[in-house]
């Protein structure tokens, strides 16, 4: 039992060591089942990541190959061998020896690349990076990192970036960062950038700096020794500070003129434009900009003003007459001469006249303007045109006028610039001149004997009177031009040796040739004038005279034998004959000395009518007395001439000399001389006497009581006096040579001293008589002007007045029109569908009732059922078109009757002219005298303009109205015939002779809308013309019009917006208004007060409401 026992609990334990190993086992197989169970997750995982860098790898743009030992690959992706054009075959070989090769083959430098590659195999831990370019040009980046497995290194791991674009554009980035640099540096200036601090100090000045202002870049930084403000001008430092804060804080550029101090201490002018930097939030950050010298810009407008300084002083002292106009004639400026030629005492005055507001005589000024208008349109200069003009002082003046046409910058002819002498003296002086050469004619033509000038090269007849014709058988000069007066040509070679030596000949004596061909002798005697190559003199016929001495030669001859006896016969002839030749030269001798005195009294003469005729045509005492001085000093041989008052009001007291002619070597002699130097002198004049000292000596008593001028060796003094008893003398002197004076030269000064006092007596009275006049005429002027102001401001207040009830009286009535008729309006829709409904519902009655009660049928058929189905619709469809008809013209009387805005707006202004039109439609029906107006529109492609759209509306409507008014007018008075269409749009000829209005828009080349607005009706005068812009003119009758329409509608377009409004028209040919408005308005449009021209005429609020 023991032993079952030891049994039993022997196998217990092997029973017990079994169940513990069978635990132990159960145990190490869930662990092993636990572990397969991770190692399956851990493969799926790895195969997960292993497939996530395979994608990876052939997502990614680089080329990958991983290497093993140097020496195999261990994975390449599909971009790396794209890159290097690898073939499958090396790939699946895994040899990393046979891919070196084929990327060595690309590059341009492999030696580098393999001194790389075997570099890093060297030092696997090492990291490579590089930059290699192929023969084709592209360019690898290449990283190359150890490849590490628990902690070895197994191989590495190499990645190639294709970065040929991008180092391209880094080179060209660079390069541009060159080219800016550079031209930055190469600029006349400083490119800027400064900081947002209170002195806005500069970070960055470019190289300019040192050229402009003398420093380095360096020295005016933030961190340098000087700063860029402290070299500004302490005067402009303030401005230029302001204008930078001004624009930072309105976000916008600014531009800034200023002078600074270079380091050299000159003062330069620059230029400054910047602006601000701003972050993301909107915060200045600094300012960047530029900087340029300005300073020899400076300059040039310093000598521009000076120029135009000193250009506006010699139109203000040149001597001749200056204007200029614009294109229609009225004057925009002059200078001073000009002014006051026209009455005007400033250049300013005659801005805006005319020629017919000026003192010109009627046909003068439509001369000058027909002129002007000819140089216009031709664009051509007129030089050196000859017209007179009557000026405001009454002197009728002759004028040489030049003009030329002005041009703006775009070369188009924009007025004219004139200029014109007063040749008033000249031309009396050719008259004159005319008259004395005629007198002198008459006497060339008339002497008795002949009198001639020919050529000494040929010998031909240059100028002869009729006693040479005569001579030579010639009944006019034409045929003795192309005589030779040398019958023999040697007798024209002695008569040149003769001239040549003595300078004049006297009795040569020549054979000449007729017209017939006949010899005669003649007898010269005449001056050479070398330079003009003539001879001029007299010739004597001595033809008989040489043939009694050929006569007595031939019986000298053929009487030989009787030469003694008759010897002294022939002496006695011989001097009777000689005696007759001396008796005939001094007969010669005195006619010349008859001829020379002749001319002398002739010149006196002249002399004298020339004095009178311009003392008493000239009213002004200087121009009189200064013209008297001349006059005498050119006419005799004297060394000065002076006009003096005699002055005696106490201190003052002696000879006032206020005009001379002098030697131009002699001192002045103007000045007031006192009594006690001049008493004998003194108590000549002062007895009306004249003083007359022909020789100058020391002992001359009244030289030595006259303390005269040094070295005066003669002395006439002729008192004059005045009407007023006022007392002057006329004095001539010579101080360089001596001659007493003669009779003729005291009668010729006796003469001018008489006319010199007629002369002042005028001056004086008409003086008087002009301050008179202007006074009156001024005040008159001004009383009209007042006058003429008051009534038209007066009219305007009143029409404003008036136009301002009936606006709103407009309005209103518009308002109370436009609730109801909204009603109305609104309800026609629910009308018409609710009608459409009804009819629908009777049409269904009728389908399915087509036999109704007799009651309903004969009702059916009292109403007209059909025809009431047919003609609602209609009536409806009528009422709504009746509806808009009356929004849209309540509409456009609303916008007629408002009050006009303070501030422009940007408008279409085709809106305004359909509104107008609209407004006007009652007018443009047929009428019973006259069929409908037929409206043409050609609207160009307008930009929306800024303006007072009510203003223009009103200017629309005025216009249309009167070509309205027109067109009815002409209608009673047309015929058949062809129609003339408007000034500007020349329109073919139709069959009809309908009234039709033309509208055509446009914009023209100066940045201007331009409105046509040209109807086929009566058109107008050019007197009509020229003041249809006048305010209170008017056509129409009385009642019809106020005459301000088109006054208003000018000052609107011109005054109010800086526009043109001009007119074309021609009696029977229509008319045609131009309206130039500009599309941006200019700076300075205030020309008129704000609403002076922003109501409606009564007439045309009587039309807007009778619509």
């Amino acid at each position: 039992m023991k032993e079952f026992a030891d049994q039993i609990a022997a196998m217990r334990d092997q029973l017990r060591q079994c169940a513990e190993r069978t635990a132990a086992l159960k145990a190490t197989n869930e662990q092993l089942l636990r572990e397969v169970i991770q190692r399956q997750r851990a493969e799926e995982e790895l195969e997960q990541l292993l497939s996530l860098l395979r994608g990876t790898l052939e997502a990614t743009a680089d080329g990958i190959i991983v290497s093993q030992n140097g020496k195999h690959i261990a994975t390449v992706n599909r971009k790396f061998v794209e890159m290097w054009s690898i073939p499958e075959s090396v790939i699946t070989a895994r040899d990393l020896s046979l891919v070196l090769p084929l990327i060595l083959e690309q590059l341009k430098d492999p030696d580098a690349f393999l001194r790389e590659t075997q570099g890093l195999l060297s030092h696997l831990d090492a990291e490579g990076h590089g930059i290699f370019e192929l023969k084709d040009g592209r360019i690898f980046e290449r990283y190359s990192l150890p490849h590490r497995i628990g902690g070895n290194i197994v191989g590495r791991v190499c990645s190639f970036r294709d970065v040929t674009l991008a180092k391209r554009k880094e080179a060209e980035l660079a390069e541009s960062q060159r080219r800016l640099a550079s031209l930055i540096n190469s600029l006349p200036g400083i490119a800027f950038s400064c900081s947002n601090d209170p002195e806005w100090s500069m970070r960055y000045l470019s190289e300019g700096c040192l050229n402009l202002t003398g420093y380095t870049n360096e020295e005016l930084l933030e961190s340098g020794v000087n700063s860029y403000n402290s070299i500004t001008h302490p005067e402009d430092l303030p401005k230029v500070l302001s204008t930078l804060e001004q624009a930072v804080a309105n976000k916008q550029p600014y531009v800034v003129e200023y002078r600074i101090h270079t380091q050299s201490g000159e003062e330069k002018w620059v230029w400054e434009k910047g602006s601000g930097v701003f972050d993301n939030n909107g915060q200045v950050i600094g300012i960047e900009g530029f900087i340029t010298d300005i300073s020899d810009r400076k300059q040039s407008e310093k000598a521009f003003q000076e120029k135009e300084e000193f250009l506006e002083l010699v139109l203000e002292n040149i001597p001749q007459f200056i204007f200029w106009k614009d294109r229609n004639s009225v004057y925009f400026g002059c200078n001073r001469n000009f002014a006051l030629a026209a009455g005007c005492s400033t250049p300013e005055e005659i801005v805006g006249k005319t020629d017919y507001d000026l003192p010109w005589k009627q046909e003068e000024s439509d001369f000058f303007r027909e002129c002007d208008a000819r140089v216009m349109e031709t664009d051509t200069a007129e030089y050196h045109i000859i017209e007179p003009q009557l000026q405001a002082n009454g002197k009728q003046a002759w004028l040489d006028t030049n003009k030329v046409p002005l041009h703006d910058a775009q070369g188009k002819v924009v007025g004219v610039l004139g200029t014109y002498e007063d040749i008033t003296e000249r031309r009396l002086s050719e008259l004159e001149l005319q008259q004395s050469e005629q007198k002198y004619r008459n006497l060339f033509h008339n002497s008795l004997v002949g009198i001639f000038r020919n050529s000494l090269v040929d010998g031909t007849v240059l100028d002869a009177n009729e006693a040479v014709l005569k001579m030579f058988g010639f009944d006019a000069y034409e045929g003795v031009k192309s005589v030779d007066l040398y019958a023999n040509p040697a007798d024209r070679e002695i008569l040149k040796q003769q001239l040549l030596e003595k300078r004049f000949v006297e009795n040569f004596e020549v054979q000449a040739r007729r017209k017939d061909g006949s010899l005669f002798w003649v007898s010269y005697s005449g001056k050479l004038y070398a330079k003009e190559g003539y001879l001029e003199g007299v010739m004597i016929d001595i033809t008989e005279r040489k043939q009694a001495e050929e006569a007595l030669k031939t019986a000298k001859q053929e009487l030989e034998i009787r030469v003694e006896e008759r010897t002294t016969e022939l002496r006695q002839a011989i001097r009777k004959l000689q005696g007759e030749i001396e008796e005939r030269k001094r007969t010669e001798a005195e006619l010349q000395r008859s001829e020379a005195r002749f001319r002398d009294l002739a010149c006196q003469e002249a002399l004298l009518n020339r004095l009178a005729s311009q003392i008493r045509n000239s009213l002004a005492l200087e121009t009189i007395l200064e013209t008297a001085v001349q006059e005498i000093y050119n006419r005799l041989a004297i060394d000065v001439c002076v006009f003096a008052w005699y002055r005696k009001d106490g201190t003052s007291s002696g000879w006032d000399v206020v005009k001379e002619a002098k030697n131009p070597d002699l001192p002045s002699f103007l000045g007031l001389y006192p009594l006690e130097s001049w008493r004998p002198f003194t108590c000549k004049l002062v007895d009306r006497e004249e003083f007359q000292v022909d020789q100058v000596t020391q002992n001359h008593e009244t030289v030595q009581q006259t303390r005269l001028p040094y070295g005066t060796t003669a002395l006439l003094s002729l008192p004059v006096e005045t009407q007023s008893g006022q007392l002057g003398t006329l004095t001539c002197g010579r101080l360089v040579s001596w001659q007493s004076w003669t009779d003729e030269e005291l009668e010729l000064l006796q003469a001018v001293a008489n006319q010199l006092a007629i002369g002042i007596n005028q001056a004086q009275l008409y003086e008087q008589s002009r301050i008179a006049a202007t006074t009156a005429q001024t005040k008159a002027t001004q009383l009209e002007a007042a006058l003429r102001e008051l009534q038209q401001t007066q009219s305007q207040l009143i029409q404003s007045e008036k136009m301002s009830s009936l606006g709103q009286l407009v309005a209103g009535v518009a308002h109370e029109i436009n609730n109801p008729l909204n009603f109305i309006h609104g309800n026609l829709t629910h009308i018409n569908q609710y009608a459409k409904d009804l009819l629908n519902l009777i049409q269904l009655y009728q389908e399915y009732y087509p036999h109704p009660a007799r009651e309903i049928q004969a009702e059916i058929e009292a109403i007209d059922v059909d025809f009431l189905k047919e003609d609602l619709p209609k009536i409806l469809s009528s009422m709504t078109m009746g509806t808009d008809r009356i929004r849209q013209i309540v509409l456009s009387l609303r916008n007629f009757s408002r009050a006009e805005q303070t501030d422009r707006k940007w408008v279409d202004i085709h809106e305004g002219l359909d509104n107008t039109l609209l407004i006007l439609g009652h007018r443009l029906k047929d009428k019973a005298h006259r069929p409908s107006i037929e409206i043409i529109k050609e609207y160009g492609n307008l930009p929306l303009v800024r303006c007072y759209p009510g203003q223009l509306n009103q200017v629309f409507m005025n216009i249309l109205t009167n070509a309205i008014d027109a067109l009815e007018m002409r209608h009673e008075s047309w015929e058949l015939g062809d129609e003339r269409g408007s000034s500007y749009f020349q329109l073919p000829t139709p069959q009809s002779q309908l009234p039709k209005i033309w509208i055509r828009t446009e914009v023209n080349g100066s940045h201007q809308l331009v409105i046509r607005i040209a109807d086929n009706g009566l058109g107008m005068t050019q007197e009509i013309q020229r003041r249809i812009f006048d305010p209170f003119f008017t056509t129409k009758p009385i009642g019809s019009g106020t005459g301000l329409g088109m006054s208003i509608s000018y000052q609107i377009v011109v005054q109010k917006h800086g526009g043109q409004l001009k007119c074309i028209s021609a009696p029977d040919q229509g008319t045609e208004f131009l309206i130039y408005i500009p599309i941006q308005p200019p700076k300075s449009s205030g020309l008129l007060q704000e609403g002076l021209a922003g109501t409606l005429t009564h007439q045309e609020v009587i039309n807007l409401t009778a619509c």
